[in-house]
């Protein structure tokens, strides 16, 4: 019988785009490609486990096999009483979401979206600490 980890490990080779080696494992690290939240391993641990069982569970009941993303985000939208709104998106496709939105692709440089985003934090930081 496969422990915990081999049988994550397997979901998320199998049932994701995301591959992950025994040796490079972590429980938070693995967790962390599909949500944007930070959790302690044991607390990774305990949400890995019971999304495995969720999967499981989705698939006896769809009669069919379930992608490890429908499961993490059943998981985390019906039981997990841990946030409102989890940000469920692979963490890449969210950092390059938030990068084609503050520079502009043909040159490189930032763009007004991120200059006046960068100047509200200035007069911000400026305002609180006066001299």
């Amino acid at each position: 019988m496969a422990s915990t980890k081999e049988k994550i490990i397997e979901l998320i080779n199998t049932r994701s785009s995301a591959t992950v080696s025994p040796e490079e494992f972590s429980w938070t690290d693995s967790l962390s490609q599909y949500i944007d939240y930070e959790f302690t391993e044991i607390e990774a641990e305990l949400h890995w486990s019971r999304i495995a069982d969720r999967l499981t569970e989705l698939e006896k009941s769809l009669g069919k096999k379930v992608n490890l993303y429908l499961a993490i985000v059943d998981y985390f939208t019906s039981d997990s009483q841990v946030f409102n709104s989890p940000v469920l998106v692979e963490i890449k496709v969210l950092r390059e979401a938030e990068e084609m939105a503050m520079v502009d692709s043909l040159t490189k440089a930032f763009n007004r979206r991120y200059n006046g985003k960068t100047f509200v934090i200035s007069v911000a930081t400026v305002n609180f600490f006066p001299e």
